[in-house]
């Protein structure tokens, strides 16, 4: 039977609130500067659009990648090895 480590758990809520938080941002509805279509005569032009595309894949990245360490140092701990892998001894 395996053991569940504590930082088992860590990982999972780690993965859970940077993936609702990354797809959050990725779904955020905003204005976004433009220089295509019918522009007043200001610098910027802006239409709705996703502004926060690129930060919320950068959290998923994040998320996935944290939780990946997290589970694996999680999993060497439980079978007595090192954070690294290695047999202690």
């Amino acid at each position: 039977m395996r053991r569940v480590h504590w930082l088992h758990g860590l990982a999972t809520i780690w993965l859970i609130a940077g993936g609702l938080a990354g797809i959050e941002l990725i779904l955020w509805d905003g204005l976004v500067r433009t220089s295509q279509g019918d522009c007043p005569p200001y610098p910027q032009c802006y239409k709705h659009g996703h502004p926060y595309d690129w930060l919320g894949f950068l959290v998923l990245v994040v998320a996935i990648v944290g939780a990946v360490i997290l589970w694996r140092i999680g999993s060497n701990s439980t079978a007595g090895r090192s954070a690294a892998g290695y047999p202690r001894g």
